[in-house]
C-alpha cells in the first residue's frame, strides 16, 4: 500500500483547535482505511475552504483509499455505534471507531460524511464505465486563526481549580466533553475538577451533595427530566447560589428553546455541537459576568 499526503496550507499559520480530537480522528480514519485496503494507495489530503468569519479558517480533512468500497446497504449503518462492516478484512475491530470519530468531529464544531466509490476525486458507476471501488472520509472543521503560537496554546484565561459537572445521557458525549474541559488549551491549564451525570436525577443528587461552579447539561437526556427542568430544580433547591453558572447544551437553539433556558435559570444556551475553541471563550466571559474565580 502507498501512503501519501497532500496539502496546500500556507506557512506559519497558526490555528486554534484541539489538536488530540483531530489526532484521533485521522488515526481512526487513516487506520480503516489501511484495513480495508489490500493493495493501492491510502491517501490523506488537507484543502482550506472559505470561510464568511473574519479571523478563522475552514480546513477540509480527506482521507480516500483505493480499497473494498462500501456498497450502499451498509452507508446508512457506517456511523452506528458497534457497527462494522462485512466486506473486504477479516480484521475485527470494536465497532467504534466511526461512531467515536463523528463524536469527536461534531465536538469541534463539524460534520463528517463519506462517499463511495471513490477514486481520484471521480465517482463511477457500471453504467457511465467500470466500476470504481474505494472511499473517501471527510469532515470540515472552522478554526480561529492566530499571529503567534503563543496566542494558540492559551487564547483565553480561565479562572483555576473550579469544579464542574456535565449532564449527558450519552456516554461518549459526556467522556468527550470532559476530556475538553480538563485537557485542551487554556482547559489544560485551569486545572478543573469535572463530574460526569447521566441524568437529572443523578445530577441533583451529585450537586446537592458536593456543590459545583459550572454545570453543563444536556437539553435531551433520554428518558426522566429535560435538561432544562433540572436548572430550575437546582436555582429553586439552592437560591442562594446565585455564582453557580448553568448552561444548556441542545441541537435545536430556536427562539422557544432559548426562552424555555431563560425560564429555567439557565445562564446561556449553547448550540450543538459545541466547539471546544470558542467554549473557552464563551466560558470565560460568563465566569467574569458571575465574577467567578475573579
Amino acid at each position: 500500500i502507498n501512503a501519501e499526503y497532500m496539502g496546500d496550507l500556507l506557512d506559519d499559520v497558526y490555528v486554534v483547535g484541539s489538536p488530540r480530537h483531530l489526532r484521533q480522528v485521522l488515526i481512526n480514519l487513516l487506520s480503516n482505511a489501511s484495513k480495508f485496503t489490500s493493495s493501492g494507495s491510502v491517501s490523506l489530503n488537507v484543502i482550506k475552504c472559505p470561510s464568511n468569519l473574519l479571523g478563522t479558517i475552514n480546513l477540509q480533512f480527506q482521507v480516500a483509499d483505493t480499497g473494498c468500497g462500501i456498497d450502499s446497504s451498509s452507508l446508512a449503518l457506517l456511523f452506528k455505534k458497534y457497527s462494522q462492516l462485512k466486506q473486504g478484512t477479516k480484521k475485527k475491530g470494536t465497532g467504534l471507531g466511526l461512531y467515536m470519530s463523528q463524536k469527536l468531529v461534531e465536538l469541534m464544531g463539524g460534520q463528517i460524511a463519506v462517499s463511495s466509490p471513490y477514486c481520484a476525486g471521480m465517482q463511477m458507476d457500471s453504467a457511465n464505465g467500470p466500476l470504481i471501488q474505494g472511499s473517501m472520509f471527510y469532515f470540515t472543521v472552522t478554526f480561529l486563526v492566530s499571529s503567534t503560537a503563543a496566542q494558540v496554546s492559551s487564547p483565553v484565561h480561565l479562572p483555576t481549580g473550579l469544579r464542574v459537572l456535565v449532564v449527558d445521557d450519552d456516554s461518549i458525549s459526556r467522556t468527550m466533553l470532559s476530556r475538553i474541559l480538563t485537557c485542551t488549551g487554556a482547559f489544560s491549564q485551569a486545572a478543573w475538577t469535572v463530574d460526569m451525570a447521566e441524568n437529572g436525577a443523578e445530577a441533583l443528587a451529585m450537586y446537592g451533595a458536593l456543590y459545583y461552579d459550572i454545570i453543563l447539561v444536556d437539553e435531551n437526556l433520554g428518558e426522566g427530566m429535560l435538561g432544562s427542568e433540572v436548572s430550575q430544580c437546582i436555582r429553586k433547591m439552592f437560591p442562594e447560589h446565585v455564582q453557580l453558572l448553568i448552561v444548556g447544551v441542545s441541537g435545536s437553539c430556536a427562539e422557544s428553546d432559548r426562552q424555555r433556558s431563560i425560564n429555567s435559570g439557565q445562564d446561556q444556551l449553547l448550540a450543538k455541537p459545541l466547539r471546544h475553541h470558542l467554549l473557552a471563550s464563551q466560558l470565560s466571559k460568563m465566569l467574569k459576568k458571575k465574577s467567578v474565580g475573579c
